[in-house]
């Protein structure tokens, strides 16, 4: 009777210690899932942002490079603007030259006819 007690008790024992154990494990698989469960979504949100920075990057670059195009053209423009506002002013001191050639002989008419009078 004695040892049917005792074993009894050992058992009892060993099922609450295995109790215990099975807690134990089931608390770390829980932790370890959770951590994996962690992971997987800093994973994924690293893998958000840097599909997200490299979408900003190809945006980016499509301005960079349409300002560019803008750049370019504008330079063109005003080197043609350049030459024409050249040409312009080439015009512009013709008809100075022009206008000063008809004034020294209006100049001269009057003179002339200044002395006849």
């Amino acid at each position: 009777a004695e040892a049917a007690k005792e074993m009894a008790f050992l058992r009892d024992k060993h099922e609450a210690e295995l109790e215990a154990v099975k807690r134990s494990v089931a608390t770390q698989l829980e932790e370890a899932l959770r951590a994996k469960e962690d992971a997987e979504g800093s994973a994924a949100d690293a893998k958000a942002r840097d599909e997200e920075h490299e979408r900003r990057y190809a945006e980016l670059q499509g301005k960079l490079a349409r300002q560019e195009r803008e750049l370019e053209a504008e330079k063109e423009l005003g080197s043609e603007r350049k030459k024409q506002v050249l040409a312009y002013t080439g015009s512009l001191n013709d008809d100075k030259k022009k206008l000063i050639g008809q004034l020294s002989r209006a100049k001269q008419i009057m003179e002339e006819a200044n002395r006849k009078e």
